[in-house]
């Protein structure tokens, strides 16, 4: 029984360690890519929530701020002419 082996077989033996390697290494950077993207989505999304949720509560925030300002005026305006 010989321990050596034909250079055919180990040089086959190293090219399929190569692909796998090659495969694998891509499927992890495809894997990290797609993860990337997925939080990047996310975060431009919480970003859009974040601005439509500004707006919102500035419109009601000025809306409370003008009924205030209103109510003052007809105060004024109901007893200059009492």
């Amino acid at each position: 029984f010989s321990s050596h082996r034909s250079p055919c077989l180990c040089v086959s033996f190293l090219l399929c360690c190569r692909y796998m390697n090659g495969t694998v290494l891509r499927a992890l950077q495809e894997s990290l890519a797609s993860e990337l993207a997925a939080r990047m989505n996310a975060m431009n999304s919480a970003s859009d929530n974040a601005k439509e949720l500004k707006k919102n509560l500035t419109l009601l925030y000025n809306r409370g701020r003008q009924a205030k300002i209103t109510g003052e005026i007809i105060e004024i305006v109901a007893g200059s002419s009492a």
